[in-house]
């Protein structure tokens, strides 16, 4: 048994994959009759890479947006039975609104007003156009991004975000972090998550596989549709980086160096694997270690569980000119810690300059340092930089990227090197 974990040992026996599910229960696994032919690994039974769980999830977003007259939605919401009614082969009729608006309106302008009130019921009618976005998870966090970052939704509705800019939060001498580093801070006081299991995978985490491919690994039949989600409520905090800042950072030659050695230890394994390769830009790891600390920082300020906290990483990768860059820090763990309220207090002004200041110090120095700082490579696949244990690692359950992809450098700079530090620069 000495050599069964030695690379290429099944496959120098003539041993290969034979296609089989057998998680889909035997009836499924003998209706099985394509032979896959893939080389097979030999790990021990309770590895932990031997099951990693795909789940992906969104944010509900609500119909109207800030720009969308309030009156409008008004009028529309309260006569929606009446004007619904009078569709016909989906198209809604004229009459009907152009009555509502002589009614609710000012007389004279009840052509202006029927032709705002049919756009804002073709809008409720329809919903986001999302079937362009196809399997692209990107572009749905775009427009996620859009809604959060402009305010839009209300109490009445399960999204209801409020945008502040980051001019409004305190400027103290030692305190003026947010100023500098972030363009705009939204509150979301409500956010309803939906999560859906969608496959699993083996050795790695990402699979490289699309969302079609996931969900055909776990089907039990052809004409199963759907898939085993949940839905939860909570809270959160949403951090938008300023970009012009952002921009001046990430062009600097030793952060641009620092950021390709991450990237080449996690796309290193990715590409002996035949997967395609990932690109990691010096902007995501950063967002990504500052929501870590940030979710350890709002454990200890608001009460919660750090499992009970989650990210959700706006960051532009595939796409550059969505020109996203920021994190949601949100409660959603589907029990009474999600409703507490603390994050969204802790979010206003006058609290979270305390807040952020306080994870920006605490990751000036952590107990493994300086081992953990100086480090060229640790964790899996030694995909974390200057990130441990005892500094920046989170529970599963609340990092996107399994505890990859981080480095307290690209926020408080090196032992050496200070102002390569995002929170440094200037």
């Amino acid at each position: 048994m000495g050599g069964a974990f030695n690379e290429h040992s099944l496959t120098n026996l003539g041993i290969t994959c034979s296609g089989g599910k057998p998680w889909l229960g035997q009836e499924a696994d003998r209706r099985n009759t394509v032979h896959c032919g893939q080389e097979l690994v030999v790990v021990q039974k309770g590895a932990s890479n031997v099951y990693f769980s795909q789940v992906r999830s969104s944010i509900y977003l609500p119909q109207w947006n800030k720009s969308t007259d309030r009156k409008i939605i008004e009028v529309l919401e309260k006569n929606w039975g009446f004007l619904s009614n009078g569709m016909v082969d989906g198209k809604f009729d004229k009459l009907r609104f152009e009555l509502i608006a002589e009614q609710k309106f000012n007389p004279d302008k009840k052509e202006f007003y029927t032709e705002k009130l049919l756009a804002a019921a073709g809008k409720k009618n329809e919903g986001p156009d999302l079937n362009e976005f196809g399997d692209n998870e990107e572009k749905y966090r775009k427009m996620e991004y859009e809604y959060i970052t402009s305010g839009a939704g209300s109490e009445k509705e399960d999204f209801y975000s409020e945008r502040i800019s980051a001019q409004e939060y305190e400027s103290e001498s030692d305190n003026i972090l947010i100023k500098n580093g972030f363009s705009a801070i939204a509150l979301l006081h409500k956010l309803r998550e939906t999560r859906a299991f969608v496959g699993f995978s083996r050795w790695l985490p990402d699979d490289g596989k699309n969302l079609d491919e996931r969900k055909e690994f776990i089907k039990l039949g052809r004409s199963i549709n759907w898939l085993p989600a949940v839905v939860v409520r909570g809270e959160g905090v949403f951090f938008e980086f300023s970009q012009k800042k952002l921009k001046e950072w990430s062009r600097r030659e030793d952060i641009i160096n620092r950021a390709n050695i991450l990237s080449r230890n996690y796309n290193l394994p990715r590409e002996a694997k035949g997967r395609s390769r990932r690109e990691i830009t010096p902007e995501f790891i950063l967002i990504h270690t500052f929501a870590h600390l940030i979710i350890n920082q709002f454990s200890y300020e608001c009460g919660y569980g750090s499992s009970s906290l989650r990210e959700r990483i706006y960051c532009n990768l595939e796409f550059p000119e969505d020109n996203m860059n920021g994190v949601l820090i949100y409660t959603a763990s589907g029990d009474s810690e999600g409703s507490l309220g603390g994050l969204v207090r802790q979010g206003k002004p006058g609290n979270l300059e305390t807040i952020v200041y306080n994870a920006i110090e605490n990751a000036r120095w952590c107990s493994s340092d300086p081992i953990c700082i100086d480090s060229s490579g640790q964790g899996p696949n030694s995909c974390n930089l200057a990130a441990c244990h005892n500094c920046a690692l989170l529970p599963e359950t609340c990092c996107e990227e399994s505890n990859m992809l981080l480095d307290r450098t690209m926020l408080i700079g090196a032992l050496d090197n200070p102002s390569m530090g995002y929170f440094n620069f200037k």
